[in-house]
């Protein structure tokens, strides 16, 4: 849905006498307001994907599909919470690392429900993944060398 588009429609709307916020969250509101009706999170039997309106799409950044399983999920968050979503976070094992220090992050704002995006993470995923903190590999301090940040 537009919610979050909706909600920073809201936020810009007491700067438009002119402040220099309105012109930013106004452009943020209209892109996740676009967005919303594009790109979807698919939750089947044993994988968590997002599609756009065409279907599934190369990840841009690393390549392949923008698919991963369940049991590949080191931790994920909601920011600033799971009570006021906007953000989604989530680390994915990649190669043979076992850790979310071997992981590769995701970020992406919630353009679904998110309630049921809430639901469907604390039950796909595991409830005991879901983490409050900032994610492991930026408490940790550490990072693998040429180790890209979060994927957006």
């Amino acid at each position: 849905d537009a919610a979050a588009a909706a909600a920073f429609a809201a936020a810009a709307a007491p700067f438009g006498l002119g402040l220099p916020a309105a012109p930013p969250l106004g452009a943020l509101s209209a892109f996740l307001g676009s967005r919303a009706e594009a790109v979807s999170f698919v939750f089947d039997s044993e994988a968590l994907e997002i599609l756009d309106a065409n279907g599934p799409r190369e990840n841009f950044a690393v390549g392949g599909r923008n698919r991963w399983r369940y049991s590949d999920i080191a931790e994920f968050a909601f920011y600033p919470s799971s009570e006021l979503p906007l953000l989604v976070y989530f680390a994915e094992r990649s190669g043979s690392g076992s850790g979310a220090s071997d992981s590769q992050g995701h970020l992406f704002p919630v353009l679904c429900d998110p309630e049921s995006l809430v639901r469907l993470f604390e039950e796909r995923v595991g409830a005991s993944k879901r983490t409050a903190s900032p994610p492991r590999r930026l408490r940790s301090g550490r990072r693998r060398a040429g180790a890209p940040g979060v994927a957006l």
